[in-house]
């Protein structure tokens, strides 16, 4: 845009220039038309340039008008692509203040119940979690450094005489969550995948998600999260900062 005003600013210039030497030029035709005693040859030139005068003026003129449209085009352009920044801005707002929503650490810290060990802390940490996330099933898992494997700690509406496996880094989904430090989010899980029983029956959870727990780069624990409905995306979004605040508090009693 700053190049276009240049080149219009270059036009008008030369335009004044332009005008200045053809009335030079009319003056000094004149003037020898006269020592000349009308000199059929000066009063040609005479009439040319006072024929190309105009023409030249208007083809300045035209110039000018053109680069004024431009000119007007790239502001209106301008003002749109403003605006539509201002758009997205205020949308990514939206989005953030949702996901804040979304999940609160203050209440869950106020949701979690008196704990003196990991096994409680883990049991009242998914307590907290399942009032503000529909889950059907929690489980915790805390690392045991003397082994190096992460095993069962403590669970929310597991009833199965099954208990989950320990693993180490980088062995199954879980092991993989661990070594990667970032969460998985698995949806419309396979049958048989998860099962919760209840007094209702069996019913199949279609929603997990495996949340590595870190404080200060290291993963001390790790939490699935059951869902039968889809998790909110703010809490998705979220991950990494649930991640770290959750392994925060396990590295202050570890």
């Amino acid at each position: 845009m700053n190049d276009i005003v240049k080149y219009k600013s270059r036009i008008i210039r030369n335009l004044i220039l332009l005008l200045i030497l053809v009335v030079i030029s009319i003056f000094i035709v004149i003037a020898a038309a006269k020592e000349l005693k009308a000199d059929s040859f000066a009063i040609l030139i005479l009439v040319l340039l006072l024929v190309e005068l105009p023409v030249i003026i208007n083809l300045s003129f035209s110039g000018i008008r053109a680069i004024n449209i431009i000119l007007d085009n790239e502001e209106k352009q301008l003002s749109s692509n403003e605006e539509i920044e201002k758009m997205e801005q205020e949308v990514e707002e939206k989005v953030k203040e949702a996901d804040v929503l979304s999940f609160n650490f203050s209440r869950l810290k106020e949701d979690m119940p008196e704990y003196s060990d990991i096994e409680t802390f883990g049991q009242s940490l998914l307590s907290g979690i399942s009032k503000q996330v529909e889950i059907v099933l929690g489980v915790f898992y805390c690392y045991n450094a003397e082994h190096e494997v992460f095993k069962l700690c403590s669970n929310f509406a597991y009833y199965s005489d099954n208990v989950p496996n320990d693993f180490k880094i980088g062995e199954g989904l879980n092991g993989q969550v661990v070594k990667d430090k970032k969460a998985m989010y698995l949806k419309d899980l396979p049958e048989g995948y998860v099962e919760v029983i209840s007094g209702l029956g069996s019913s199949k959870p279609s929603n997990l998600l495996i949340l590595p727990l870190i404080d200060k780069d290291k993963v001390l624990g790790l939490i699935e999260l059951a869902t039968f409905k889809p998790i909110d995306k703010g809490v998705i979004n979220r991950t990494k900062e649930i991640s770290e605040y959750i392994g925060s508090l396990i590295g202050k009693i570890a």
